[in-house]
Parts: C-alpha cells; structure tokens; sequence
C-alpha cells in the first residue's frame, strides 16, 4: 500500500506538536503547583512576628492533570500569653487552583476548628462551616488584590453537643486593594487603600444573649481603610499605620432585625496605645420595642424600661418616609462608648506585646 508522503509528514509533525504541547502542559501544571506551595508557605512565614506560631503536618499535592489541590493539615497558631494566649485549630486547609492560573486561588475551611483562649481553664470554641471557602485574586508578583470568602451554616459552640452561642445562615466578606491613583477619596485625609462589604443573614443567637425572640434577618456593613499597611509584626503594622493617619471608614452599616432596624456610619482609628477610637451616627427604629425586649429578657426591669419608651417617645422623629426614628451619636475615647452624654459601658483593653524599638 502506498503511503502519501504529504500526509504522513503532518502526521508526524501533528504527533509533535501534541507531545510538545502536552509536555508545556505538564511542565506547567507541577511548575504552577510549586509557585503556589512556595508561595504559601513564604505568607506563612512572613505572618509568624510578635510571638505568633504557626505549625503544618506535612503537605500533600494531587489533582494532576486536571486543577491542583494541595492539602495543608493540622494547622496549629498559637500566640503568647503576652499577645493573648490564644490557640488556632484546623484539621485541615485545602488550597486549589487551575493550571496555569495562581493568579485565582480557592481555600477551603470547611469543617470544625478550635480558638482556644485565656488561662487554665482555657475557654475553648468550636467554629463549624458547613460550606466555607475564600476565593483569592492575586496581581502578577503574588501581591493581594481582592478576596471573597462566604459561608453557609456557621456554628460557633463551647461543645461539640451544645447548644450554637452564634449560628449563621449565610454569610460574605467581600474585600479588595485598591488603586490609590485611580479611585478617588471620599475621605478627608487619606485615600481609600482598601474596601470590605460584609453582610450576614440569618443570625441567631441564645435568648440570654439577645433580647429579641426572632433571628437577625440581615447584617451589613460597608466599609473602607485609609492608609497603608506594611509587611512586620502586627502591633508594628499598626502602630505605623496609626501614626501615618490611618482610619477605618464605615461608609454604611445596617441592621434587620424586625421590629428593629439600624443604619450609621462612622470613623475610626487607634489611639497611642493602639486601642480604638472613634465616632458613629446611628438611626434606630423600634426603640419601643427594643425596651420591651430588653425588659423581657431581665436585662431591664419593667420600671426603667417604661421610663426609657417614655424618653425614647420624646427623642424619636419622622424621618422622610415619614417613620419615627432616633438619632443615636456615639463616641469610643479611651475604651468608654458612650451615647451622647450617656456612657454605655467601656471597652475590655486590647492586650499587645511590646513594640519592637527601631
């Protein structure tokens, strides 16, 4: 038989081209799985500053030749009694992404973890996520540029059989780096180096804890950072930050929690001794019915609670929907939050190690 020589020459440069392109595709595939694992582990490293630990069992790669999949398990973090005494668990972080596209990492968290704190006996916490994952976007040099993590069926809980202290329908963080030269400032200082949304639904919480029956049906806030954070120990990171005019903008936060509804803004700082402060808005309906829970759940007695509707009554206007509402302005100085001239409580001090002397 006689073979056509045309065709047998793009036979075998087709054979070629298909063994060139499947070994690019191999090549690139472990190279992308190194970039990555090299890539993490160097973050890891970076994070470890002020007496903060973090331990890994040993890391497994697979997937290939389809999307990677490396498994980080056992993670541990844990920090000095000086920094809070805390202690991180996971049994396992999984890290994925697409050949050829770093660029796009999925870490998944599903699962149960442990944040044990403070003295023996420590007070442990188990935080459980049926669905919980972090979707990261990386500009070209590994540098961060926006992040999406959500949940589903979160459970935060002192025992594996006791009853949820927090449980969560549904929740999203939405964060990203912006572009200092390109977005402009709604700030009168700084402008905006990065924005987080964050909203959460279905929020329910102990009866002792929360003075409403019904669940949180929806909380939001919106909110953007103004100044640069550098690379270092946090309480380092902060205290430059601080000093450079660094504040925390809440543009929005909302609250559903019928009959109550809330809405403010707000901004806010660290002071010296980097503790927070700063200043809100808040617009609150259901006043009346806030009270009446309040009373309810023993937190108030029936007295002071029918003297606060009464001032509540006497505080509360239309707003242009024509529903009574009342403007609450709070101040945070020196860890004392206070409403006006009420001052509500004051604020547990933040414990940090000392700061690194230059």
């Amino acid at each position: 038989m006689n073979t056509n020589p045309t065709h047998t020459k793009w036979i075998t440069r087709g054979g070629i081209a298909v063994a060139v392109l499947a070994g690019a595709y191999v090549a690139a595939w472990f190279a992308t799985a190194k970039v990555v694992r090299d890539g993490t582990r160097a973050w890891l490293a970076q994070q470890q500053g002020g007496g903060l630990t973090i331990a890994t069992g040993e890391w497994q790669t697979a997937g290939f030749p389809g999307r990677i999949v490396i498994t980080v398990p056992d993670v541990v973090a844990t920090t000095p009694v000086s920094a809070g005494g805390w202690e991180f668990r996971s049994p396992r972080v999984v890290i994925s992404t697409a050949a050829l596209g770093f660029h796009r990492l999925t870490v998944d968290v599903a699962g149960t973890h442990t944040l044990a704190y403070g003295d023996a006996p420590r007070t442990a916490l188990l935080i459980a996520a049926e669905d919980a994952r972090a979707v990261i976007g990386l500009a070209w040099g590994g540098r961060l540029r926006h992040s999406t993590l959500t949940a589903t069926q979160l459970t935060v809980r002192t025992t594996q059989d006791g009853a949820p202290l927090v449980r969560i329908g549904s929740g999203r963080v939405d964060a990203e780096i912006l572009d200092t030269d390109t977005v402009p400032s709604t700030s009168p200082t700084l402008p905006p180096t990065a924005r987080a949304e964050m909203e959460a639904r279905d929020v329910a919480m102990p009866p002792s804890v929360l003075p409403l029956d019904a669940p949180i049906a929806r909380a939001a806030l919106t909110a953007e950072l103004t100044g640069s954070l550098t690379p270092g120990a946090l309480p380092q990171v902060l205290d430059v930050w601080r000093a450079g005019g660094g504040t925390v903008e809440i543009r929005s936060a909302a609250l559903d929690w019928a009959p109550i509804r809330v809405a403010g803004s707000g901004t806010f700082a660290l002071d010296e001794k980097l503790q927070p402060t700063g200043a809100a808005s808040l617009r609150v309906q259901g006043g009346a019915e806030l009270m009446d829970g309040l009373a309810k759940a023993g937190i108030l007695s029936a007295q002071a609670a029918s003297v606060a509707r009464l001032g509540l009554a006497l505080l509360m206007r239309p707003n242009a929907a024509g529903v009574q509402e009342l403007a609450v302005p709070l101040t945070l100085q020196d860890r004392a939050v206070s409403a006006g001239p009420l001052q509500l409580g004051t604020l547990r001090e933040i414990a940090w190690p000392p700061l690194a002397v230059p």
